[in-house]
């Protein structure tokens, strides 16, 4: 590959020229590339293109301990099917049946954001023009006493035990359980930094 030193450090040459981007035959020669799938969107429907950031099979908790299971199971800790079918008090029940109930200063931090309204309004896929989230997804989804109220939802048989990923051995399941506790919980500020997970039990057997 061409390159030059320049002081103590490589440079390599930049590739960028695609040639004329005039005519048909440059269209052909043009390559889209999705970088961030927690922005992409569909480009062929009505615009303006306003709506909640990410995809609905990637929200909260949208942390490394969700991909990490994801990557080791080969199926998602809340991924719902049909994935077209997108319910977010499911995903919430689903949520509350692995990591516990949610705290209540969480449910008050979602009541705070309440006052924020998005103008202009936004399209939600059943058609209704919303101006908040809580609109957007059909909330708001917990009773004044902090109670989801669809506790109908939430799974009475699902446990971390019955969705170990195959490719964990019995013998480091709890050594696995706990290092994803660490990421999967309700508040940011409870789940383990990056530095604090690189020194975790869980390593000393899978390093």
């Amino acid at each position: 590959m061409a390159r030059k030193r320049v002081d103590n450090r490589t440079v390599y040459r930049c590739h960028n020229d695609f040639g004329c981007i005039n005519g048909d035959d440059a269209l052909k020669r043009m390559y889209p590339k999705l970088t961030d799938f927690g922005l992409a969107q569909r480009g062929d429907q009505p615009g303006p293109f306003v709506h909640p950031i990410q995809p609905n099979d990637c929200h909260a908790p949208e942390n490394f301990g969700v991909k990490a299971w994801d990557l080791l199971g080969g199926k998602g800790l809340f991924q719902q099917e049909p994935p077209h079918s997108y319910s977010a008090v499911q995903h919430l029940a689903d949520m509350i049946a692995l990591l516990g109930p949610v705290p209540p200063v969480f449910i008050q931090r979602e009541r705070n954001m309440r006052q924020w309204r998005w103008s202009p309004e936004v399209v939600n896929p059943e058609g209704r023009l919303c101006s908040s989230a809580a609109e957007f997804y059909g909330g708001p989804f917990f009773n004044d006493e902090g109670t989801l109220v669809r506790l109908d939802l939430i799974s009475r048989t699902r446990s971390w035990r019955s969705e170990m990923p195959a490719c964990i051995p019995e013998e480091d399941a709890d050594r696995f359980f706990n290092f994803m506790k660490r990421m999967l919980c309700w508040l940011p500020e409870d789940r383990a930094t990056a530095r604090e997970l690189k020194n975790d039990p869980w390593f000393d057997r899978v390093m």
